[in-house]
């Protein structure tokens, strides 16, 4: 582990301290829950409500999982409430002082009366902060472009741009699809955290010569470059499949669904690849 240290305060474990999660229902927010109940029982965990409902504690406990389960699912059947959160006053009866507060992949900046309110706001951000700040760091790592890394950050008014307190790259980040993918981040990311939560730690502020921006993938980004070698392109189709978006072949003039079977030749550095046609 990579620890930074600065003259700022420590970040000192305290007996009555709790975590509340706040994240969304996909593989990240589950594998980092997952992850952490070896150790700590989070004391609520967080989903962004549907658009124009209200806060509600959600009560379904499923006792057996029929099929792969979400962190809804989960948090449940270990007892743990979770909470639709629509407005964030309303949070303010599962915080306190001495509370945790941890996003993995939430969706919505923490207001600033929240963060002032508990006694550390930290993020669980999937890359080498200040490096690839933004929404979708991992497609980019996906794409050959980022290399694989997670940072735990103090969070601030800004998004990405906090304190880090530790960061650690993935020596070897090899996956077979884009959950592989997901799961090796949102697991370093927990154990981040339950380093932190285990022995302290400091924050050091960010390097601003080191930024750089993750924005939301346009078409152009899921271009498939003849430049690239046939294992770049595999790694960044297999990490980009469950988006369900065509991938761009620039000599041929046409979107393809994969590699590996089809009759659209894909030119690489070292050889040919072929996709199948991508259905108007």
């Amino acid at each position: 582990m990579r620890w930074y240290y600065h003259s700022m305060s420590d970040i000192i474990p305290t007996s009555d301290q709790s975590v509340v999660l706040l994240t969304m229902p996909g593989v990240f927010g589950l594998t980092v829950l997952q992850q952490l109940l070896a150790t700590i029982r989070p004391q609520c965990v967080v989903v962004p409500a549907h658009r124009e409902q209200a806060t509600q504690q959600i009560q379904r406990a499923p006792a057996v999982f029929l099929s792969a389960p979400s962190v809804v699912d989960v948090a449940l059947h270990h007892g743990i409430p979770v909470i639709a959160l629509a407005r964030w006053r309303d949070l303010a009866a599962w915080i306190r002082p001495t509370t945790w507060l941890v996003t993995a992949c939430f969706p919505r900046r923490v207001p600033t009366w929240v963060r002032q309110g508990v006694a550390y706001a930290l993020n669980i951000h999937p890359s080498a902060l200040p490096a690839w700040r933004g929404p979708d760091p991992l497609f980019y790592v996906a794409r050959g472009d980022a290399q694989p890394a997670v940072t735990l950050h103090l969070m601030d008014d800004g998004y990405d741009t906090g304190p880090v307190v530790a960061q650690q790259r993935l020596s070897a980040c090899n996956w077979h699809d884009e959950s592989e993918l997901i799961r090796a981040h949102a697991q370093m990311g927990a154990q981040l955290l339950l380093s932190l939560w285990r022995g302290g730690g400091d924050a050091h502020a960010q390097e601003q010569s080191a930024i750089s921006y993750a924005h939301v993938p346009n078409v152009d980004d899921y271009t498939l470059q003849p430049t690239w070698n046939q294992q770049r392109m595999r790694q960044f189709v297999a990490g980009t499949q469950l988006r369900n978006h065509p991938y761009y072949v620039p000599l041929q003039r046409c979107w393809v669904d994969g590699i590996g079977v089809g009759s659209v030749p894909i030119v690489c550095s070292d050889g040919v690849c072929y996709g199948r046609a991508r259905k108007s």
